[in-house]
């Protein structure tokens, strides 16, 4: 359990090197409870670098600090890739119980008790019609829905996804993120997730992080963070912010040499 009061994650001056390639640059970092953070930056800025630092998968596992929390971090931390390894052979049930993997002993198969844990989470996820479906036969925002489930079968406190929307068309990108925003405020998980979609991250998360270069230039709410002139340093391009007919963000890139209108014909 975390410590009242006290962050979730903590990253301590955390630099990783390719090479001659500073990736990460000295970053440090505190991730509030509760709490859904965005890590945004340009191609290259260490986004996915710092997240497999968190999850303990890359390089600088050890600058990273759970107040709190002692055993493996996959006791209390669920990791969304870009791209999830899903067994074509293997049914959506079978791949949600995987998530008590982390809590079973040395040869100790599933109990009643996980499947049951296995069961509700693919009901909360609207997935039990296809329980008994192979993984290889899900569409793209199905499959997302089964990580989703083995996720929370896993019983993670923090969540940590990883560009979670990159490979899913539109509607299913909304679909995905409005089921991330439903579990964490329904199960109160800390989700740290790195976006390049600029209004996903103004109107999911609630704190934003901008990496540049590899180093943090920017962390604070999103309301403070998400501002025209911060974004257009940082992104190399001027960006418009406006509100839908509900209120919710949306931030659009400007050209930058004028309108389409503008431009000579070919």
């Amino acid at each position: 359990m975390s410590i009242p009061g006290a962050p979730s994650i903590v990253v301590d001056a955390l630099t990783v090197c390719h090479g001659r390639h500073t990736v990460l640059d000295d970053v440090s970092l505190s991730f509030a409870p509760d709490r859904w953070t965005a890590v945004i930056g340009r191609n290259g800025a260490g986004k996915s670098t710092l997240l497999s630092a968190i999850v303990g998968f890359g390089a600088g596992a050890d600058r990273v600090r759970f107040p709190g929390r002692t055993g493996k971090r996959a006791t209390f931390l669920a990791f969304v890739p870009q791209t999830p390894v899903l067994p074509p052979g293997m049914t959506v049930a079978e791949y949600v119980l995987l998530g008590r993997s982390a809590h079973l002993g040395w040869l100790t198969t599933e109990g009643p008790d996980d499947r049951r844990r296995a069961e509700v989470a693919i009901d909360q996820m609207d997935l039990v019609g296809l329980a008994g479906r192979r993984l290889s036969e899900l569409s793209g925002g199905e499959a997302q829905r089964a990580v989703l489930a083995r996720a929370l079968c896993q019983d993670a406190e923090i969540l940590v996804l990883d560009e979670p929307t990159s490979s899913l068309d539109l509607g299913h990108q909304v679909e995905v993120m409005e089921l991330v925003a439903e579990l964490a405020a329904r199960h109160r998980l800390t989700v740290i997730s790195a976006l390049h979609d600029l209004t996903a991250a103004a109107r999911y998360g609630q704190e934003v992080v901008i990496l540049d270069g590899g180093r943090v230039v920017a962390q604070g709410p999103s309301l403070v963070i998400m501002d025209p002139d911060l974004l257009r340093r940082h992104f190399g391009t001027p960006v418009h912010c406006t509100h839908d007919d509900a209120g919710s963000p949306i931030i659009v890139p400007l050209s930058l040499r004028g309108s389409a209108r503008d431009q000579p014909s070919l």
